[in-house]
């Protein structure tokens, strides 16, 4: 994912499972590609990855899509600026 993303738009990079690349030009990729790990090992659905883009610390881009909710499908919800 984070291959992927970088390459669609080179910018900074958060997430708590890789390490973190420097904002640039005020542009910054925040990712939780496992949300909910505890309760999905748990056995519960619901986990979820969690993806935004931030310009200058305010979002333009938000998706959550959790694969494993209601439906084998998943549920996904996406957001962007304008």
């Amino acid at each position: 994912m984070k291959v992927r993303l970088l390459t669609l738009l080179p910018c900074g990079w958060q997430s708590r499972e890789t390490a973190t690349l420097a904002s640039r030009d005020g542009w910054e990729w925040v990712v939780d590609p496992h949300n909910g790990a505890s309760d999905f090992l748990a056995g519960h659905r619901g986990s979820a990855v969690s993806v935004a883009l931030l310009r200058q610390s305010d979002p333009v881009l938000g998706v959550v899509h959790a694969p494993l909710w209601l439906h084998d499908g998943g549920e996904m919800i996406a957001w962007a600026e304008g």
